[in-house]
């Protein structure tokens, strides 16, 4: 059990096996047998460490839709249309080039629907 630990963290020390004098076939056996108990022992650790992680996900993934439509729900508030922005915040990525220009005026003049609605069918 000593051999199989020390092998598991690295410690392969097969030369062990080799104070076996009379028999060749004990000798390869030891060492197929540790590297066999040595690879079941990771892949065993290794399957418990998914089984915990699955485990722990199950148990937050129910939790996820509700604090999901939570937060759409806190956002909802936030997230409104204005009439007198509402096209200069929503340009999409090659349409924010053609916004550029009337956003100094949007600035510097009192909020319009008009300009919004403009720029909105533009």
């Amino acid at each position: 059990m000593i051999t199989v630990l020390d092998a598991s963290i690295g410690n392969y020390d097969f030369t062990l096996f080799d104070k076996i004098n009379n028999n060749q076939l004990l000798v390869i056996f030891g060492n197929f047998f540790i590297i066999i108990v040595v690879v079941t022992f990771n892949i065993l650790i290794l399957n418990l460490i998914i089984a915990i992680l699955a485990n722990t996900y199950n148990i937050y993934d129910t939790r996820a839709t509700g604090l999901y439509l939570s937060k759409i729900l806190n956002a909802r508030n936030e997230m409104e249309f204005d009439e007198h922005y509402g096209a200069l915040l929503l340009a999409m990525a090659p349409l924010n080039c053609i916004v550029l220009p009337f956003v100094p005026y949007a600035l510097f003049k009192e909020p319009s629907t008009k300009l919004n609605t403009a720029i909105t069918i533009m």
